[in-house]
């Protein structure tokens, strides 16, 4: 073949591979690098734990970051570990975000009222129990929340319910009854590899009947009540009133106890010492306004004052007449 080409034109062997046939092999050797990585490789985010099974048979638990596996060998069984939230809703409620959601569960009370039951569920699957999980429990995810989030939580909210009055569930307090039905959930969820996180029942509904004549008990008890108060408040005022007259008659008997007491150590003080007696008139008639009035007539009121002296201004008394005697009679002789 060589002889049939022109002397000097190059042989297949001399002519170099061009340029895109290197760039072509180059990209097949990196995309069989990838698909090996890819296939060899298997990346667990950080909320998820996955049960690992070689040969259909569970082997073991992966956490988050990268694992090697033996292709058409090993497989990686992943569920999320991160919170999952589950709703029981009223028929034709709106949008929710809830992972999972169901209608309300039905029940009848212990006075037989009937009653639809809607509640919010968390949960999280423990990392450390996906293999038992996934060999017992269930493949998936959603198998997870039916067989177990779902069957226990609304089967016991039911049976919790048929224990209760409707009263206790429309007008008590529903954190208690919230809390009874959380401790009855837990277990089971734990026997089930889930950890219970929140519980949480919402207001019951009951027939219209029902509830309009709930709301017509409440108002009678409001009204009740307010008349309570009312009558306490009178009640208390009232009080208020017999305290201060008693405080006042307490204070007339004290009043009255203690000026017999004074007049009585007077008494005693007097029979002790008779001359507090002469001291009292002594001092009564040095306080007092005394009036001089002369037996032969009739003068001005001197105000002596408290020293018993009349001022130095006082003007001295008129000089009054004395009076002219009659003349003497002289007797007549008899005849």
């Amino acid at each position: 073949m060589q002889g049939n080409f022109p002397r000097g034109f190059p042989a297949r062997e001399d002519i170099p591979p061009s340029r895109a046939i290197r760039y072509g092999l180059i990209a097949g050797a990196i995309l069989i690098v990838l698909a090996l990585f890819t296939t060899t490789v298997v990346q667990v985010d950080a909320t998820e734990a996955c049960a690992v099974t070689r040969f259909g048979e569970v082997t073991g638990v992966a956490g988050p970051g990268l694992h090697v596996r033996v292709p058409g060998v090993t497989q990686y069984r992943c569920f999320r570990t991160a919170t999952t939230y589950y709703e029981v809703l009223e028929e034709g409620a709106g949008a929710t975000q809830a992972d999972y959601t169901s209608g309300p569960v039905d029940g009848v009370t212990i006075d037989g009222q009937q009653l639809l039951l809607t509640f919010n569920v968390r949960y999280r699957v423990d990392s450390t129990r996906v293999d038992d999980i996934y060999e017992n429990i269930g493949k998936t995810p959603g198998e997870i929340n039916e067989r177990v989030v779902t069957f226990h939580s609304r089967s016991i909210s039911r049976q919790i319910a048929n224990t209760k009055r409707a009263d206790e569930l429309y007008l008590g307090n529903l954190a208690v009854i919230s809390a009874e039905m959380r401790d009855a959930i837990a277990p089971r969820f734990t026997e089930a590899g889930l950890i219970l996180e929140f519980f949480e029942l919402k207001r019951p509904n009951f027939s219209d009947a029902y509830e309009q004549a709930i709301e017509s008990r409440q108002i009678a008890e409001v009204q009740i009540e307010q008349r309570r108060q009312e009558a306490l408040v009178a009640e208390q005022e009232a009080e208020r009133v017999r305290n201060q007259a008693q405080g006042e008659a307490d204070a007339t008997v004290i009043r009255a106890q203690g000026e017999a007491l004074g007049l009585a150590e007077t008494g005693r003080a007097v029979r002790e010492n008779p001359e507090i007696l002469e001291l009292e008139r002594i001092r009564a008639l040095t306080s007092a306004n005394v009036v001089y009035v002369p037996s032969s007539g009739i003068l001005p009121i001197l105000d002596l004052g408290a020293g018993g002296a009349a001022p130095a201004d006082a003007a001295a008394p008129a000089p009054t007449t004395a009076p002219v005697p009659e003349p003497p009679v002289t007797p007549t002789p008899e005849a």
